[in-house]
């Protein structure tokens, strides 16, 4: 049984470096909007896969707030 983090942040891989995910409100933060760690480790999970490697550092800067839904697919 995956824990409801592991279901939140998985990746489906649609083509070579091209992946989608779904953003649940279940790990939103100040103003209703989804948490950035929860957003990073969405990001990492499609790192994860072939031909990306193992990042050692990784940091992020949002440009707007996330909201729930569908990414592009």
């Amino acid at each position: 049984m995956s824990h409801a983090f592991d279901l939140d942040t998985r990746v489906e891989v649609l083509a070579d470096g091209a992946f989608a995910a779904t953003i649940t409100d279940r790990w939103n933060a100040i103003g209703n909007r989804p948490n950035g760690g929860y957003l990073v480790t969405v990001c990492l999970q499609a790192a994860a896969h072939p031909p990306f490697l193992d990042p050692l550092v990784v940091s992020a800067f949002f440009l707007r707030p996330a909201r729930p839904g569908a990414g592009p697919g």
